[in-house]
């Protein structure tokens, strides 16, 4: 999730909200897990406070050169 400006708090508050939205979405459909942080300008403890307990796993990926 990307800020227009990560330095407003207004945007990332917006940006935060997005993720409450993706997350009744995700329930409606079923989804079991969403992947959050993974790119984005919210703080970490925002999204806890926002979405509730967040759970690490290591993802093993190459880069292409």
């Amino acid at each position: 999730m990307f800020c227009e400006d990560k330095d407003n708090p207004e945007h990332v508050e917006q940006a935060l909200h997005f993720y409450t939205e993706v997350a009744k979405w995700a329930k409606h459909q079923g989804a079991k897990t969403i992947i959050v942080e993974e790119l984005s300008d919210v703080p970490h403890e925002m999204i806890k406070d926002r979405m509730g307990r967040l759970l690490n796993r290591q993802q093993v990926f190459h880069k292409v050169d």
